[in-house]
C-alpha cells in the first residue's frame, strides 16, 4: 500500500480533478520535474491567497488602482500555474478591467467582478484546506 501522505495527495488530486475549473493536468504540465511538489504548492496558494478577494474589495474602497492590480495580477498567475484555470479567467477579467478603468477605480462597477473571483476563490481554498494530510 501507498503511504499515508501519498495516499492524501492522491485524494486532494483526485478532488481536485472533479473541482469545476480546475485542470491537474495541465497544472502538473506546468510544474515538470516538481510534480511531486504539487500539493505543497497547493497549501502553500491556501494560506498566502485565500483572502485575496477581501484584499481586492479593501484595495478598491480605498481607490487603490495598484494595489488592486498587483493582486489580480499576481492571483491570476499562481491560479494559472496551478491550474486553477476558472480562477485565473476571473482575475485576468479584473486585472483587464482595473487596466481599462481610469483611477481611482469605481468600486461599485468592479464589485461583480471580485465577486466571480470569490467564487472560484474560496471553494478552492476549502478543498485544499480540507485535505486530510498537509506535506512535511
Amino acid at each position: 500500500p501507498a503511504p499515508p501522505a501519498a495516499e492524501a495527495q492522491g485524494d486532494l488530486l483526485a478532488r481536485l480533478a472533479l473541482h469545476p475549473g480546475v485542470d491537474v493536468a495541465a497544472a502538473l504540465s506546468n510544474l515538470p520535474g516538481m510534480e511531486h511538489r504539487y500539493e505543497l504548492l497547493l497549501h502553500v496558494f491556501a494560506e498566502h491567497h485565500s483572502e485575496d478577494a477581501r484584499k481586492l474589495q479593501a484595495h478598491l474602497a480605498r481607490g487603490d488602482q495598484r494595489g488592486a492590480m498587483l493582486v489580480a495580477h499576481s492571483l491570476k498567475g499562481v491560479a494559472a500555474t496551478l491550474g486553477a484555470t476558472e480562477l485565473a479567467a476571473a482575475a485576468r477579467a479584473l486585472e483587464t478591467r482595473l487596466r481599462e478603468e481610469g483611477a481611482p477605480p469605481d468600486a461599485e462597477a468592479l464589485r461583480p467582478l471580485v465577486a466571480e473571483l470569490e467564487r472560484a476563490l474560496e471553494p478552492l481554498v476549502r478543498l485544499i484546506r480540507s485535505a486530510a494530510a498537509k506535506p512535511d
